[in-house]
């Protein structure tokens, strides 16, 4: 049986997918960081066992600098879980995927936790059309089906989700974040506020009607003593912050995570491209720590 994350999303949520693209990287858009990806999988068999491909290109940019290009891939064999399948998958890996991968100049690695190769590469502005040339290849050297490569497209640096999309197929709409972080000094001392809005494929559901639309707002209090973070969600301002959340339709709560801290983790879902724009504009003016 065909997985989940293999089918494509359907051409209405593609769609939608690069609608809100457009939106958030347009020029002058008060958004201050962005992350756009494009995936493609495929599946093959190795020595009697599925091994899947997942290839990921990736735009990072913020208002202060150009897109950075990244091309991320990961090798998932779907066979038994046992100890002596876990060491035979380390040996392919290391024997006939790594290799290949090597030579494409990425850097590799191997989970021991969970069976999984994984490599990643820092592209140059207007490479994204190349490396997926590259990709084609290597999955064929591999002996996976790939798809017909798209002809090269001049791509200006400002112009790095335009490149993603112009791939096409078998290239499909991941995942897209879009963040801004402001600042606030309270009695002295710098809190931070993260609004971030989230595009992205669920991979739960075949036939997935991406995208899956999100807002969250992390908030990040100054450097504390343990004891002050076990104290920080009965504080006056923890409280004010958490109320004014709940009302505009978040959920969460302080959370503390070791090795992190205490910070406050909230969420809301979205069902439009509307709603997000909306709660995007809402976000921009939103001052939670005034």
């Amino acid at each position: 049986m065909r997985l989940s994350y293999l089918d494509r999303p359907t051409p209405t949520a593609t769609r939608r997918f690069w609608r809100l693209a457009d939106y958030f990287t347009a020029a002058g858009h008060p958004w201050d960081h962005t992350r756009v990806s494009i995936r493609r999988a495929h599946e093959w068999q190795v020595d009697g066992t599925v091994w899947c491909a997942f290839f990921q290109l990736i735009a990072l940019a913020d208002e202060e600098s150009p897109p950075e290009p990244w091309a991320t891939l990961s090798f998932e064999p779907l066979g038994a879980q046992g100890t002596r399948q876990r060491g035979e998958y380390r040996r392919v890996w290391d024997r006939l995927i790594s290799p290949l991968v090597v030579r494409g100049g990425y850097s590799t690695d191997w989970s021991t936790r969970f069976p999984l190769g994984s490599a990643k590469k820092r592209l140059r502005p207007r490479e994204f059309h190349r490396e997926a040339r590259r990709l084609d290849r290597l999955l064929s050297t591999l002996g996976a089906t790939a798809g017909k490569a798209q002809p090269p497209q001049a791509v200006e640096p400002a112009a790095a989700t335009q490149s993603l999309r112009l791939l096409g197929d078998p290239w499909f709409p991941y995942v897209a974040g879009y963040e801004r972080c402001t600042p606030r000094s309270i009695d002295g001392r710098e809190w931070t506020a993260c609004f971030k809005m989230h595009v992205m494929g669920d991979e739960a559901h075949p036939g997935h009607a991406l995208p899956r639309l999100q807002a969250s707002a992390t908030i990040w209090p100054p450097r504390m003593t343990k004891a002050e973070e076990a104290r920080l969600p009965r504080t006056a301002v923890a409280k004010r912050i958490r109320r004014t959340l709940v009302d505009a339709g978040y959920y969460g709560r302080w959370r503390t995570l070791r090795r992190v801290g205490t910070f406050g983790d909230f969420w809301k879902n979205l069902y439009r491209v509307r709603e997000m724009q909306r709660e995007a504009r809402r976000l921009a003016k939103l001052d939670l720590l005034s």
